[in-house]
């Protein structure tokens, strides 16, 4: 017989005494799996997942109190700084922030079905395909169906939950689409990482990662033109990026949308708080709370993929331009000190070598420490591969992050080997 997980049934820090089931009867979690904080456990309670009455140890335990993800306010100097030189890194100054990035974090462990991170580059394209199908038959005034959308939105959803870190590495590591195609995508899946995090209800979830896949869809033929574009911007160039919020939602009505939030969010997403956004310039009372999310992701993205006016940024780089921008509002600050905090300066995707001069990729964000992330070791201090990688603790001193790298070629490695299916960790790493 089974029964609903309580926190109260479960020890931190220590193996789990049986399987955690989805409502269907699927193994989430496998005997064994470690939970280390309680902001993470209290989202798994949340998940209303359940296990089979008399397979393990069932006596309650001290309930763990549940620590707030985010601090509740940061004082006025918010600068960050990192050393000067392409290669170097030098962690946040700013104590506030530090401390914010190393308290524990909400959203990390989810999996309402697991999947490694080679389905997940699968996944990724096959949408990226789906996405353009779509988009130009609306565009093109040829019927599109309205549930294929929402099919690309529950697959979107379904792929963070079965493995948030691949999907986030896939941002720096899969780019063998158009940005138009891609960053939907990617925007939703930021977007759900912060909605995680915040406790949106399902609904507004849905929503919003509706809104960050078709944010753009009045744009999509010209998006990569512009992109591309190095020059200052035409009078007809500004005019279409102005206006592409609203037809965007033109398009979404007209395809039989009817979902307000979602189509709030999409008008809204480049509006800003002071009035000085398009198109409607409102201010931040006009503004639904929900496009908040929305535009932040749009502002990281924006930033650490191709542009020709602009180098490409490092997560770093554009982490420390999202806090510099932080609003004053306390309700829009705490969204982005969760954002950030999620995210992590290191996100998973990102080349690094360590303190012992080993050279890998971030691959897994630490729920503990945003500032200290796990790293998959591809080669040893002399340059040689290793046949598997080697996970590493950037925690300990020996595998401190020393520095961001940007491989001259292109290196190829099978993304199944950096990201297992969540449900097959069931050590402490």
């Amino acid at each position: 017989m089974k029964q609903p997980l309580q926190a109260t049934a479960v020890a931190l820090g220590k193996p789990l005494p049986w399987d955690l089931y989805d409502k269907f009867g699927k193994v989430v979690f496998k005997r064994g799996f470690i939970f280390h904080t309680s902001a993470s456990l209290e989202r798994i309670v949340g998940m209303g997942l359940l296990y089979e009455v008399g397979t393990g140890v069932e006596s309650p335990q001290k309930p763990a109190s549940v620590a707030s993800a985010v601090r509740e306010s940061i004082p006025p100097q918010r600068s960050v700084r990192a050393t000067s030189g392409s290669d170097s890194f030098q962690a946040a100054q700013d104590e506030d922030l530090r401390s914010m990035l190393t308290s524990g974090s909400g959203s990390h462990l989810l999996a309402e079905g697991g999947m490694s991170g080679g389905e997940i580059f699968r996944q990724i394209e096959q949408c990226a395909g789906k996405i353009k199908d779509l988009f130009l038959d609306m565009l093109n005034n040829i019927p599109a169906d309205v549930n294929e959308l929402h099919k690309i939105v529950h697959k979107v959803r379904y792929m963070f939950s079965g493995n948030p870190d691949a999907c986030l590495g896939a941002i720096h590591r899969c780019q063998r689409f158009p940005q138009s195609q891609l960053q939907p995508i990617y925007a939703a899946f930021l977007c759900d990482m912060a909605a995680l995090a915040l406790g949106y209800e399902e609904k507004d979830r849905i929503s919003l990662i509706g809104a960050a896949i078709t944010a753009n869809l009045g744009m999509f033929t010209y998006q990569d033109k512009l992109n591309n574009h190095a020059g200052k911007l035409s009078a007809e160039q500004l005019a279409q990026l102005r206006t592409h919020p609203a037809e965007s939602v033109r398009l979404l009505k007209k395809m039989g949308v009817r979902d307000r939030l979602w189509l709030d969010i999409v008008a809204q997403h480049h509006e800003r708080a002071d009035g000085g956004g398009y198109p409607g310039g409102l201010v931040r009372a006009k503004i639904v709370d929900q496009a908040v999310p929305l535009m932040i992701a749009d502002s990281y993205l924006s930033q650490v993929t191709p542009r020709a006016f602009r180098e490409v940024a490092t997560p770093f780089e554009a982490v420390q331009s999202i806090y510099a921008k932080m609003p004053k509002d306390k309700a829009d600050e705490h969204v982005y000190l969760v954002f950030i905090k999620e995210l992590g300066i290191f996100p998973p995707g990102l080349f690094v070598s360590l303190q012992n001069d080993e050279f890998g990729m971030v691959t897994r964000r630490n729920t503990s420490d945003s500032t200290h992330p796990y790293v998959s070791s591809l080669q040893a201090a002399d340059g040689s591969s290793y046949s598997k990688p080697k996970v590493r603790d950037t925690q300990l001193s020996e595998f401190h992050i020393k520095s961001i790298c940007r491989p001259k070629a292109p290196i190829n490695i099978d993304p199944s080997l950096l990201w297992q299916d969540p449900r097959d960790l069931n050590n402490g790493i």
